[in-house]
């Protein structure tokens, strides 16, 4: 009995190593401190309908813009990982104050980050927690309105814990933004640096135990997203999501919904409505 235990628990562990479930649960909005194995690649699309209202300034413009991110992570080595995000934006723009509209349909600029595990604590044959660097560069590449023109490094931490159930992921990134675009739209646009806060919580709802026929997980997503600028703008979103995770890819959905904004220099989000799919390789 000793020995049959022991085959199932590997057998757990080696399908769980292959799968989201080991990599630790990434949601939506969030970045987790893991990542893919050396010589796995992961493949990730989101979809998002994000609604800016409510403009400060005197243009009085309203903002729908939809974002389809193509995310690639690639295992260097068992502690290291680069990854690149391409975004694709459509965005509709009405000022008010002139009744004008506007539509664009650009890339914008592309972000290359490595993340670095520096440090890792199992507690469990699936149960972990694992801290990381991650160090990250914008790459002027986007078109008007949707880029830089500059290159702007990015410095962060993330702390990622799964125990049982539960997982939980902490991450503060710090962006030096070195150029602007001609309008402020969207946290980020505007010459001033930009802090990065980041948590998220996630219970896995089913199955309550991994087994070795376990094909996959479903997860609720808690998820909290704030920005702070150097000019004093400043919004936090909240957002629930859903996510279901199979070996070797995953369905995730989320909506943001802002609890709390202070912003003069742009319209803060209304609200965002987000699904994305992930591919391992």
């Amino acid at each position: 009995m000793p020995i049959q235990r022991t085959v199932t628990c590997l057998s757990i562990v080696g399908a769980l190593l292959v799968s989201g479930a080991a990599s630790a649960q990434q949601s939506f909005h969030n970045i987790s401190a893991a990542q893919p194995s050396p010589g796995v690649t992961m493949v990730r699309q989101t979809y998002q309908f994000i609604r800016l209202e409510d403009d400060p300034t005197d243009l009085d413009r309203v903002v729908n813009d939809f974002q389809v991110d193509t995310t690639i992570a690639h295992g260097l080595t068992h502690d290291l990982s680069l990854i690149l995000n391409i975004p694709l934006i459509h965005r509709r723009a009405e000022e008010r104050v002139s009744d004008t509209e506007s539509t664009d349909f650009h890339f914008g600029d592309l972000h290359l980050m490595a993340k670095w595990r520096v440090w890792k604590h199992d507690t469990g044959p699936i149960d972990t927690m694992r801290f990381s660097i991650l160090a990250g560069l914008d790459i002027p590449t986007g078109k008007h309105p949707f880029g830089n023109e500059s290159w702007d490094p990015m410095i962060g931490v993330v702390f990622t814990s799964i125990q049982g159930r539960h997982g939980v992921n902490a991450a503060l990134r710090w962006k030096f933004n070195t150029g602007e675009r001609e309008s402020f739209v969207r946290a980020g646009d505007s010459k001033d640096d930009i802090l990065y806060a980041d948590f998220a919580y996630l219970y896995r709802i089913d199955p309550p135990q991994y087994t070795a026929d376990t094909k996959g997980a479903w997860y609720l997503m808690a998820e909290l997203n704030g920005t702070y600028e150097t000019n004093g703008d400043h919004e936090w979103m909240i957002g629930p999501g859903i996510m279901y995770e199979a070996r070797n890819w995953v369905f995730e959905a989320s909506i943001q919904l802002p609890v709390l904004d202070d912003v003069d220099h742009r319209p803060p989000m209304a609200y965002t409505l987000g699904v994305g799919f992930r591919i391992l390789f």
